[in-house]
């Protein structure tokens, strides 16, 4: 399972960035090209002031045994560390609006696969 299928079956992961710190991330999309892009947590609040979409570019390996269940973005800035956010929270807005937030915020950026749409098991 990669980041972008956990997000789309539903999971909220958190993001462990060295730059960006600590983020909520209700929608993971897996790129073509090695690496993630991802929404933040508040994203849909109609008056949000931040940037909302990010690309995180880089190798994606799972977390060794003995670590939380996740992965690792090997990135430009560092180790970008991938959870599973406990508890079983629902996700923040609309997939298909995400994957289009994230697709104005970063023109040419080419999503893996069919992401853009909750899986249906």
């Amino acid at each position: 399972m990669t980041p972008g299928e956990a997000s789309r079956a539903g999971k909220v992961l958190i993001i462990y960035h060295p730059k960006g710190g600590k983020r909520i991330a209700p929608h993971v999309f897996d790129l073509e090209d090695d690496g993630i892009a991802f929404i933040d947590d508040g994203w849909t609040e109609p008056l949000v002031s931040y940037h909302v979409a990010h690309i995180v570019e880089g190798k994606v390996f799972s977390l060794p045994s003995g670590m939380p269940r996740g992965w690792c973005v090997g990135s430009e800035d560092g180790e970008v560390i991938i959870e599973f956010y406990p508890g079983n929270p629902r996700q923040e807005g609309d997939r298909h609006a995400a994957c289009g937030t994230i697709l104005r915020n970063f023109p040419g950026v080419a999503l893996l696969g069919e992401q853009n749409t909750p899986s249906s098991g």
